[in-house]
C-alpha cells in the first residue's frame, strides 16, 4: 500500500507500508461495529520533508482531518423536532482494532534536499477504538497521530546530521 505525497514535496509517496497482514473478524462485518483481531505492518518506509513552509506530514494530516470533515454528518447537530432522512438516520459503523503494530520501519528526513534514513521505532498497541467505537475516518486519524508521535523521537538523533549536512551544502555552495 502507498500513500502519494501531498502536492509540493519531492518524494513520490509519504508512506510505502511494505508487508500488510489483517484479520477481521467476520461475524462483526454484519454488526454495527467492525472487529478487527489485527493489523501488523512489517518494513513500511515513511517519508517526512521540511521545507520552509510546513510538512509533508503535517499537510497530510490537515487533509485527513479536511476529509473527515467533509463526510456527510459531520459536526452537524440534529434538531429536534426537523424531519430526517432515514439513510442519514443510520449510524456510521464503528472500529475496534484489538492488536496493531507497526516493525522494521524507516523513516527518510529530508531538509531542504538534504536527507538520510533513519529506524523507525517499533509501535504496538490494542484495542483501538474499544472506549467509544469510533468510525473508519476516525481510526485512520488515530493511528495517524500514533506514528506521528514516533517520528518524531526517530528523527531527534538525526537532526544533527541534518544540520551539519546543510552547513555542508551551504560551505560547498559559497566555495562554488
Amino acid at each position: 500500500l502507498k500513500v502519494g505525497n501531498p502536492e509540493g514535496y519531492k518524494s513520490e509517496n509519504i508512506f510505502e507500508l511494505g508487508e500488510i497482514e489483517v484479520d477481521v473478524k467476520p461475524t462483526s462485518l454484519t454488526s454495527d461495529t467492525i472487529v478487527v483481531e489485527k493489523v501488523h505492518i512489517n518494513g513500511p518506509k515513511i517519508s517526512y520533508e521540511k521545507t520552509l513552509k510546513g510538512s509533508n506530514l503535517k499537510d497530510l494530516q490537515n487533509n485527513i482531518k479536511a476529509f473527515i470533515q467533509s463526510l456527510p454528518g459531520a459536526g452537524e447537530e440534529k434538531i429536534e423536532g426537523t424531519p430526517s432522512d432515514p439513510a442519514s438516520d443510520k449510524p456510521a459503523k464503528k472500529v475496534i482494532i484489538e492488536d496493531f503494530q507497526i516493525k522494521g520501519g524507516t523513516v527518510y528526513a529530508g531538509l531542504m534536499g538534504v536527507g538520510l534514513e533513519v529506524p523507525l521505532p517499533s509501535l504496538s498497541f490494542e484495542n483501538i477504538g474499544a472506549d467509544d467505537g469510533p468510525s473508519f475516518a476516525e481510526i485512520g486519524d488515530q493511528i495517524f497521530q500514533e506514528i506521528l508521535n514516533v517520528v518524531g523521537p526517530a528523527l531527534q538523533n538525526s537532526t544533527e546530521f541534518l544540520c551539519d549536512s546543510g552547513k555542508a551544502v551551504i560551505d560547498t555552495t559559497q566555495e562554488d
